[in-house]
């Protein structure tokens, strides 16, 4: 894979929703897995000489799970509590070079009103194009450092691990500098 550098070129960069999907998955009585997916969210990333910056917006209320009464139940107050906190807010603070050309990006995540460090490692590929890139993100949060640990929750056998996954396409917003 080629490096990041080389794929996510200087400027802006937008995320497009429609060919993107930010993504959770739980374990519940450690058997099976529950997954999850926001439906409105928006990002941008911001490459330059100095380095690399991400940052985006989920709309809470947007959380799909496939099953309506669960959906119900993450929107209310116990958990993402949509109408207090309609957003969920990242920003990254730092991106540094990882393993097989990846980048670990590192920052502040806000969800229902708490914020928490989160670290996304982040591999970029091509997708058809030097206006166009695949970023693919994995990271690992727990419900309990947000708020999010009701004994409910514990006695139906929720993991406190949360796991994320993020399938984003981007495109450039700005012209190429002249070569």
């Amino acid at each position: 894979m080629s490096s990041t550098a080389e794929l996510l070129a200087t400027g802006r960069w937008a995320i497009d929703p429609s060919s993107s999907t930010v993504e959770f998955a739980i374990k519940h009585m450690l058997v099976a897995t529950v997954r999850g997916r926001f439906l409105d969210f928006e990002g941008t990333i911001d490459r330059d000489d100095g380095g690399l910056a991400a940052s985006g917006a989920v709309r809470a209320a947007s959380v799909d799970t496939g099953e309506p009464v669960r959906d119900a139940n993450l929107r209310g107050p116990g958990f993402f509590d949509s109408g207090r906190h309609p957003e969920i807010r990242f920003a990254s603070e730092s991106a540094e070079p990882a393993d097989d050309g990846a980048v670990l990006i590192t920052g502040p995540i806000t969800i229902a009103g708490t914020t928490r460090p989160l670290r996304l490692l982040v591999a970029v590929e091509p997708d058809g194009g030097v206006d166009r890139v695949r970023l693919r993100a994995r990271g690992v949060l727990r419900r309990s450092e947000f708020g999010i640990e009701s004994a409910s929750l514990l006695d139906a056998g929720v993991s406190d691990k949360v796991d994320l996954a993020l399938d984003v396409r981007a495109r450039r917003l700005d012209d190429p500098p002249p070569g």
